[in-house]
């Protein structure tokens, strides 16, 4: 078979190419549909494996890492890429409107019911909030936002053909939708009382208003999940969210004045320049939330249903965004921080979850490595990792033994601060963003100075509109 893999892993392809034939690169809805057809003329016209991946080479948004060489000074940093194709990078494909790409008509229904049982709507693709730890912010430039008549068309489509009783609104920042607002009162108001329940992921706090609170608490009420990503005015400004404690507690008092008793919150520990003035932070805050709660809503509610679910993401720096240089903490410093916050929190009202640092540690190394990775991930799967995104099944011995059977150190990969001059294992990935640009933003990060969001302040410069031609859509 050829193997083609596309998604999030190819914007560094490199620690997996040894198993793959070819990455697509960037949006797929154009980009799947003219693979299939070349490789259906191919086969007709009898061509050989070798020759349908050549000639699938010449595709735009295609990979071949057959077409380049690395040199090393040693394991961990390049000394020269050789490029065997007249291309200088590999550019990603972009799809300028999704209003040219119709949903599906009639998605599958699974069988069993799943953990997230609810019809996903992307009602935008891209963000320009520019969080500095964020890869998919980045990587899925311009903003291209729906029109709210074919969103309403295709939540209406998806009850009538498979009886969801949910829609989510999924996007990077659902409430940065242009017209969140007029988008969920007419949600609502096309499904009538058919107690359709609406949801969005994970929204940003300074653009949530009481007014789509109000808006959701129509019917069932779901989780509402923030991300403040840090404990301090100072260390959000560093990874460029200008989020007050002020404007946390407003909005929060805003879902629990709606009816809301369950709220999660997302912070990420380890990022560059946090102090433990952060953490504290962040247990600072959740105790603010906590006599909030007990302040707004009736008591025996309070004493029965309140709950504070935490969730302590572990920074992980991802190419193609400012943080790519910065190493990731070891995991001992995640261990000893998350120790302290629980120590400091009852337990009555807080859930606290988070990720296991050495799975973060593998994934850091896997997300910044270069090909001498791929003999690495052949020893762990050959000593038996399988399905390791899952805690059960991860082993930390099984990958140490994996690096050290080729002399390699894992932390070397994860931890490794890297020099501005460095070449890149994903320099030749073209996702549109200038690279000096992120270098600026490296700097203005340690700097504390933001980058304000181009909807509303003019062009930054990312170069990503000028790159390939397009530009943010919005809902206006």
């Amino acid at each position: 078979p050829i193997v083609i893999a596309g998604g999030m892993a190819t914007f560094n392809p490199e620690p997996i190419s040894d198993f793959i034939d070819l990455f697509a690169l960037g949006d797929g809805e154009m980009l799947i549909t003219e693979i299939m057809r070349q490789v259906r003329k191919l086969k007709g016209d009898g061509a050989d494996r070798r020759e349908i991946i050549e000639s699938l080479s010449g595709l735009d948004g295609i990979y071949n890492p057959g077409l380049i060489e690395f040199e090393y000074r040693d394991p961990y940093t390049i000394a020269r890429v050789e490029l065997k194709s007249s291309r200088g990078t590999f550019r990603k494909r972009v799809v300028r409107d999704l209003g040219d790409h119709r949903a599906l008509k009639r998605p599958i229904v699974p069988v069993v019911e799943p953990v997230h049982n609810r019809f996903n709507i992307e009602i935008m693709r891209g963000c320009l909030r520019g969080c500095r730890f964020c890869q998919a912010g980045y990587v899925y430039r311009p903003l291209r936002e729906r029109s709210i008549d074919d969103i309403l068309r295709i939540a209406l489509r998806a009850r009538e053909k498979c009886g969801y009783s949910e829609v989510s609104l999924s996007s990077l920042s659902s409430a940065d939708f242009s017209s969140i607002n007029e988008l969920v009162s007419r949600m609502f108001g096309a499904f009538g009382d058919s107690c359709i329940s609406v949801s969005l992921p994970s929204l940003r706090i300074d653009s949530f208003s009481v007014n789509l609170a109000c808006e959701l608490a129509r019917n069932r009420k779901t989780n509402l999940t923030f991300a403040p990503e840090a404990g301090s005015h100072r260390l959000r400004k560093m990874v460029n969210k200008d989020i007050s404690d002020e404007q946390i507690m407003e909005s929060i008092g805003a879902a629990f004045g709606s009816g809301w008793t369950k709220i999660k919150l997302y912070f990420m520990l380890g990022l560059p320049g946090e102090d433990d003035d952060d953490l504290l932070g962040i247990v600072s805050i959740c105790e603010r939330i906590t006599e909030i709660a007990h302040k707004l809503l009736p008591q025996d509610i309070f004493r029965s249903r309140f709950k504070l679910i935490l969730n302590l993401a572990l920074f992980s720096p991802k190419p193609h965004t400012p943080f790519q240089w910065v190493g990731q903490r070891p995991p001992q410093y995640f261990i000893q921080k998350k120790d302290d916050i629980c120590r400091r929190l009852s337990k009555r009202f807080y859930d606290i979850r988070w990720h296991d640092p050495y799975s973060t540690s593998v994934e850091s190394a896997l997300g910044r490595g270069n090909r001498n990775i791929g003999k690495v991930i052949m020893n762990a799967w050959m000593d038996g990792s399988r399905f390791d995104s899952w805690s059960e099944y991860f082993d930390i011995g099984k990958w140490m033994k994996a690096y050290e059977k080729e002399g390699l150190d894992l932390s070397r990969f994860a931890e490794r601060d890297i020099l501005l001059d460095e070449i890149l294992p994903w320099d030749h990935i073209d996702v549109g963003i200038n690279k000096e640009f992120l270098k600026d933003e490296l700097i203005k990060s340690r700097e504390g100075e933001l980058t304000t969001d181009c909807r509303n302040s003019g062009c930054n410069y990312c170069d990503i509109c000028h790159n390939f031609e397009v530009r943010n859509i919005l809902n206006e």
